[in-house]
């Protein structure tokens, strides 16, 4: 048992290493291989060469599942070679018992510039099962040497189980599905291997008819070329290797016909899926799988508003018309829900920064930030754009503004501020440091909830307060619970989900939290509730995951689109609909669905129910401050300041004032370091807080 580990499972390194066996371990699971204890970052790491990775015979392969990072990883550099190793009948991302998923949270297999190394690569019982992993199934890439890039060659990936990946099967060079090269050369990682056209295709049963070819000329590829089918999964992975075929210089450059028939004993649920291929040539270069159709239509509730072939990274909405994305410095704005789209930039500035978010006020305000501590605020629409950093150039994970003047923004190296001038100045919180937020929600300007993991103890947690930051409570979670999303419907029902389909409920605001059953091995990167039955989960890009129960059952969604990516959010329109966008390989897709019966949408204008004057912030201040208060109607408002003897020191408002929120600013320059007190008289209500100057 190789579990557990504070940092990986296995290492093997050194410039004379190698020939390292390693067979029959459970390499992030527990004794019983069936369910993750996770290494915190790779199950294995290969750093030299010639190294045996499980073996053909029976009981003598891994399970190396559950990892926070990587299943295996090689590594080549100017000094080490992952090269010529083997990996054989092992189970990646799958327990002992290969029908239950234990995804590592990365790729299966990670190959950066290794060379000659065989993953399966032989008869049946070398097949590894690489399967349900949270990106690609095996991924590979060349590496980078001064001033060239070196390409990984004679990789041999063939005769594997892969399934289920939320990626590519085989993902050669991370860039989405490779097109196969036109004029027949093969240059770069594995050679650019092309994969088989597969031109015409029928089943008869179990007998299968197929005319396929390969677009690579024999001058530039090592010829004969053996050429793998599967049965693939809903996206095009290679499931079920079922026959092998040779191209040979003969065939080339026509088109080849092919029958074979299946084995009815180990297939007889084939209902006559087409099948995917690979082709290897005799240098051991692998391709990835030939693309097939996907088999899973979009489902009925959800509508695809629009296809992007840009990469957008966050998504605000404002009603059901109004649709903000953001990516880069670019900000796509659509105010007629979708059909037309108008793009604009936020400033080019020395800083360095790209925009991953978005807190949409109303139709014209908006507040765009993200990397390099950038903030961007506009109040016409998109057309001029003014900047509010708060001078930290860390991330920014969250805005979130009231109104027009009153808001928070949380950094996410634990740094949380506030605002009452709209963001044009920002005032620091006192909050303990040390919590890495991922994510975070506001109801109003007073509650909100910061999840985040807690460094200092290797723990999430959730950190709430109710009285504008005033104070804050912790709610810390288990061990091995990953958490990246959290929303609350009120100030008492909340969720959290997160990596390997964990997700978490609350009916006391977060004093509590009860886990629910495992329903999905997916990592959930957004969770929206509309009402306390209708909820909505976001993962990987080919699926949104629907209750109408309050969680107690979820159906599958399918989106339509490609594995590879992942659900970026879900916002409400505060009319029963929703919004979510997906993003994989490069592209974006937009889509609408009822989303539940909401009572309202946190960040859009609405009236306060009742009186209500806040803790000042900053608070203890030098010299200046805000006071905030909330009205419910139209009144006659008195505000005053006393010392801490009763004495009034001054007025500072008294007059008539709308109904809403309002923030008084108050410089207390003149005044000595000392314990103050701040009344507020609006009719019947009266209310009295202290405040501390502190010079």
């Amino acid at each position: 048992l190789i579990s557990g580990n504070g940092l990986g499972g296995i290492q093997l390194a050194g410039e004379s290493g190698g020939q390292n066996v390693i067979t029959a371990n459970l390499i992030g699971t527990d004794v019983t291989g069936n369910a993750a204890l996770p290494n915190l970052t790779f199950g294995i790491r290969i750093l030299n060469s010639g190294n045996i990775i499980g073996t053909p015979e029976p009981g003598h392969g891994n399970v190396i599942s559950g990892n926070r990072v990587n299943g295996i990883e090689m590594f080549s550099s100017l000094v080490l070679f992952s090269s010529n190793n083997t990996i054989q009948n092992n189970n990646i991302g799958v327990g002992l018992d290969p029908d239950i998923a234990i995804p590592n949270n990365a790729y299966g297999i990670r190959n950066v510039g290794g060379s000659g190394n065989t993953i399966g690569g032989g008869p049946a019982d070398a097949s590894n099962i690489i399967a349900w992993n949270n990106l690609s199934g095996i991924v590979l890439l060349s590496r980078t040497v001064p001033d060239t890039l070196e390409p990984a060659t004679g990789n041999n990936m063939r005769n594997n189980r892969i399934f289920g990946n939320n990626g590519l099967g085989i993902d050669i060079d991370i860039d989405g599905p490779t097109e196969n090269d036109t004029d027949g050369s093969t240059n770069g990682t594995n050679r650019r291997q092309n994969y088989p056209e597969i031109q015409s295709f029928n089943a008869a049963g179990h007998t299968i008819t197929l005319t396929y070819r390969i677009p690579t000329d024999p001058d530039f590829a090592g010829y004969p070329i053996d050429v793998d089918f599967y049965i693939p999964d809903d996206f095009g992975q290679g499931k079920f290797p079922v026959h092998t075929d040779t191209w040979t210089e003969a065939d080339f450059p026509d088109a080849k016909q092919i029958t074979f028939t299946l084995s009815t004993a180990d297939h007889p649920d084939y209902e006559g899926r087409p099948l995917t291929a690979t082709a290897t040539d005799q240098g051991g270069n692998t391709s990835e799988f030939a693309p097939v159709e996907n088999l899973i239509s979009a489902s009925e509730r959800l509508t695809l508003i629009h296809e992007f072939p840009d990469q957008f990274n966050a998504l605000g909405v404002y009603g059901e018309r109004d649709i903000w994305l953001v990516a880069g410095n670019k900000v796509a704005i659509s105010a007629d829900a979708g059909e037309t789209w108008n793009e604009v930039s936020t400033p080019t500035l020395d800083m360095n920064y790209t925009l991953s978010g978005i807190h949409l006020l109303d139709a014209e305000t908006a507040w765009v930030y993200g990397s390099g501590g950038a903030v961007f605020k506009t109040s016409d629409g998109g057309d001029n754009w003014s900047l509010q950093s708060t001078g930290n150039i860390s991330f920014i994970r969250h805005i979130y503004f009231a109104d027009d003047q009153s808001g928070w923004l949380v950094h996410n190296n634990g740094l949380v501020f506030r605002s009452a001038n709209g963001g044009e100045t920002w005032d620091e919180q006192t909050i303990t440091n040390g919590v890495f937020y991922t994510s975070v929600h506001f109801l109003n300007l007073d509650t909100a909830w910061l999840l985040g993991l807690n460094n200092s103890i290797g723990r999430y947690l959730v950190r709430r307060t109710t009285d504008g930051g005033e104070t804050w409570s912790d709610y810390v979670f288990g061990e091995n619970v990953v958490l990246t999303s959290i929303h609350f419907m009120d100030a008492e029902r909340g969720w959290a989900a997160g990596q390997a389909g964990r997700l978490f409920s609350t009916t006391d605001g977060g004093n509590s939290w009860h886990q629910s059953e495992p329903f999905t091995t997916s990592n959930l990167n957004a969770v929206y509730f509309g009402d306390e039955n209708s909820g909505w989960l976001g993962g990987r890009s080919q699926e949104l995951l629907g209750t109408s129960d309050g969680g107690n059952s979820w159906t599958t969604e399918p989106t339509g689109v490609l594995p590879g990516g992942q659900v970026l959010g879900i916002q409400p329109t505060g009319t029963g609909f929703a919004f979510a966008l997906v993003r994989v390989f490069g592209q974006s897709y937009l889509f609408r669905f009822e989303a539940g019966t909401e009572v309202s949408v946190p960040g859009h204008t609405e009236l306060p129910a009742a009186h209500r004057l806040d803790q000042n912030y900053p608070n203890p201040f030098n010299p200046t401050t805000n006071i905030v208060f909330e009205l419910p109607e139209a009144s006659d408002v008195r505000l005053e300041v006393f010392s801490i003897d009763g004495r009034r020191v001054t007025t500072l408002l008294d007059n008539r004032l709308d109904a809403g929120r309002h923030v008084v600013p108050y410089d207390a320059s003149a005044l000595a370091s000392g314990v103050y007190l701040y009344r507020i008289t609006s009719g019947t209500f009266i209310q009295t807080r202290k405040m501390i100057l502190i010079k």
